[in-house]
């Protein structure tokens, strides 16, 4: 096996003979990602999007799924959210107090940082859940009005929670399966309690579908 200096300009580095010519290992290895030994000559094509049809330009560094620019931004939007979904069901099956202490400490971070982002997020998580958002105005109303009281004791695991360090009760409404309309057939549960309680109303509906 012969050794021979690099072909291209300024590099000292020393290479087996390659054919067409001979090149050291990193810049025989850009010449089969992006066509060339040197420089970024990177050659773009227009190929259909494997999701949505439409067109999407696609470099020559791309070896994976041919994607448009929409479809990948939603790709991964999709991604973080699946891998968030598998955070919280194992933090609520393993109890994790410290990861939803870190929730809080960062959505009240967030809160004071951007207030208005805060806001319009709200908004669009009450356009997305609208049954949810008239069940919290129906408890709230049935409050105010004095029709129901806010329980101190977890009904599910008989857990204290107590206040939390905005001075709001940690003990929360959960309906009732079957009467979400009616203001008082509620639960009063903690918010640990309404977390595991969620995610088996999600797994239950989707064992049904």
């Amino acid at each position: 096996m012969i050794e021979v200096p690099c072909s291209v300009e300024g590099c000292k580095a020393q290479c087996v003979v390659v054919h067409p010519e001979p090149l050291c290992m990193k810049h025989y290895a850009r010449k089969r990602r992006t066509g060339a030994a040197t420089g970024t000559s990177i050659v773009y094509t227009e190929v259909p999007c494997t999701m949505c049809g439409k067109t999407a330009i696609i470099s020559s560094l791309n070896r994976g799924v041919h994607l448009c620019a929409s479809c990948r931004r939603q790709s991964d939007v999709d991604r973080s959210c699946r891998i968030q979904k598998k955070v919280y069901a194992r933090a609520v099956a393993e109890r994790d107090t410290a990861y939803f202490e870190r929730k809080r400490e960062y959505g009240r971070g967030v809160y004071q940082r951007h207030p208005d982002r805060r806001k319009a997020a709200a908004t669009r998580a009450q356009q997305l859940n609208p049954e949810s958002y008239r069940f919290s105005n129906r408890v709230y109303s049935a409050l105010r009005r004095g029709l129901i009281a806010r329980a101190e004791v977890c009904e599910e695991c008989g857990h204290r929670p107590g206040e939390g360090s905005d001075g709001r009760s940690l003990i929360v409404a959960f309906p009732v399966p079957g009467r979400e309309r009616h203001p008082v057939a509620v639960r009063w549960v903690c918010r640990r309690c309404s977390a595991v309680l969620r995610v088996g109303q999600l797994v239950h509906a989707k064992s049904d579908n």
